[in-house]
């Protein structure tokens, strides 16, 4: 997929085809996403009902619906620039992204989840999505690191 066009595009030093292969990634991530939420909230008493039958998990899963739901969009872009970031052997960026989003959802988490249960929990989750997609958004707009290549080009 992206990760290996990024790749080839970046050995090749095509960097309108890396910016291309970007800009259909994201898109095509948020346009998953709007689907996939859009599936789960039409079918989420089925799709939770594959996994128990017990009425309490049940009704606890049934609490915390909306946010699985309104994170979609988060998780599909951040697997999105997840892509992109590993085609750029972006790797460093990458783990401190992954640090620096996780400290404030595991706090989310942490402070939630005991009164909210999986509701908290799925709120920190969507809060570390959230904050990986817009860090990763953040750094090839940047044109820093490998995506320095970017605007080497656009300068020329």
């Amino acid at each position: 997929g992206a990760q290996a066009l990024i790749a080839a595009f970046f050995a090749r030093g095509d960097t309108a085809a890396v910016g291309a292969v970007c800009d259909r990634t994201v898109v095509a991530g948020a346009v998953i996403g709007a689907l996939t939420a859009g599936l789960l909230a039409v079918c989420g008493r089925a799709v939770r009902s594959l996994f128990s039958n017990d009425a309490a998990v049940l009704s606890a899963a049934a609490a915390a619906w909306p946010i699985v739901v309104a994170s979609q969009p988060l998780n599909t872009l951040a697997f999105a620039y997840d892509g992109l970031l590993f085609g750029a052997k972006d790797f460093g960026f990458c783990t401190a992204a992954m640090v620096a989003s996780s400290i404030p959802a595991a706090a989310v988490m942490l402070r939630l989840a005991p009164s909210l249960g999986l509701t908290g929990v799925w709120l920190g989750l969507g809060l570390l999505m959230l904050l990986r997609a817009a860090l990763a958004a953040a750094r090839i707009a940047s044109r820093t690191g490998p995506w320095d290549a970017l605007r080497a080009k656009r300068a020329a």
